[in-house]
């Protein structure tokens, strides 16, 4: 009974976790914001940037990197983002002065007039099937070279805000804002990147994550541990109607689950209940026979006892007559 009874409260636990995780299907305004980050152009008392490993289970063969950039400084080379294999020693860049494609796909250089403290959109593409780099400002191609690279590893470092080599430079310094950068282990279509391109707070990215796995997401980005100053600023964006349905339907799927698991085991817990029944009512049965078969013994002794006791008294009345 103790146990049933613990089990009981542990499956109605679960029930109440479930529903907890339905009323977050729905989260509050303020959670619904989409920040950018602002990286400080200072190197004291740090240089500030993101790093962290990549490891994929297989190479990449073909990739695209897109981002939102508001320029705000004017350094030597300020890197956007850089990526270094673990194979080799020299770090592979985009960096974001100019947006150029070089032999090297994670080369991403502004080479162009960009107005200062205004967004615009950058994204490349590169496929080693055709080994082409192709490269987009705001929605337009403005380049396409060849490249040489076969693959890209399945085990690096990636960095933004500077070079992901372990010596850190003043002069791959970002010091700009970046918002929604992403990298896709696909060649995006140039109607995608137009979409992108045609709003800050465009949706296209939520829509396409709904239906593949992306190398890097900007909402996991923006969580990741920084190194120096770098802090979040407004953008004016919601997250999109698209991410929140995503979001939903993903907490939906982990409450069915839950539900799915309590249901599991409430059914156990049933049958263990009807176990017990049957258990016990096997022991009442036992029981009912052990009584009936006392009853019959008790009654077997009588009629013995009163058989030896006739028995003795013809005897005792046959020795009188003699």
């Amino acid at each position: 009974h103790y146990y049933i009874t613990n089990n009981l409260r542990y499956r109605y636990m679960l029930l109440a976790y479930a529903l907890l995780l339905l009323l977050r299907c729905f989260p509050a305004e303020a959670e619904r914001k989409l920040n950018a980050l602002r990286f400080s152009s200072e190197s004291e008392p740090d240089l500030s940037y993101i790093q962290w490993p990549l490891y994929r289970n297989s190479a990449v063969t073909q990739l695209t990197v897109c981002s939102w950039i508001r320029k705000r400084f004017n350094g030597p080379e300020p890197t956007v983002l850089s990526y270094k294999e673990d194979e080799f020693w020299d770090a592979r860049t985009l960096e974001g002065r100019n947006v150029s494609a070089g032999t090297d796909p994670f080369h991403l250089r502004i080479d162009f007039n960009v107005s200062d403290g205004k967004w615009f959109h950058a994204c490349w593409t590169w496929s080693a099937r055709t080994q082409r780099i192709t490269v987009y400002v705001n929605g337009e191609k403005i380049r396409s070279e060849h490249s040489k690279l076969d693959e890209l590893s399945t085990r690096g470092t990636v960095c933004l805000g500077n070079t992901a080599s372990s010596q850190k430079d003043s002069k791959f310094i970002f010091g700009s804002d970046l918002f929604k950068l992403n990298m896709f282990d696909w060649v995006l279509s140039h109607s995608d990147i137009r979409r992108m391109a045609s709003d800050l707070c465009s949706t296209k990215e939520e829509e396409l994550s709904a239906i593949r796995v992306f190398i890097l997401k900007w909402g996991e980005i923006i969580h990741k541990t920084r190194t120096g100053k770098i802090t979040e600023i407004s953008t004016g964006c919601n997250v999109g109607e698209a991410e929140q349905l995503i979001k939903t339907h993903e907490k939906l799927k982990s409450v069915e689950k839950k539900l799915q698991e309590t249901k599991w085991e409430l059914e156990d817990t049933k049958e263990r209940l009807k176990f017990y029944q049957e258990l016990e009512n096997a022991n009442l049965t036992d029981q009912a026979e052990l009584e009936k078969s006392e009853e019959g013994m008790y009654l077997t002794l009588a009629v013995i006892f009163g058989s030896l006791s006739a028995i003795l008294f013809i005897l005792l009345i046959t020795l009188r007559l003699r």
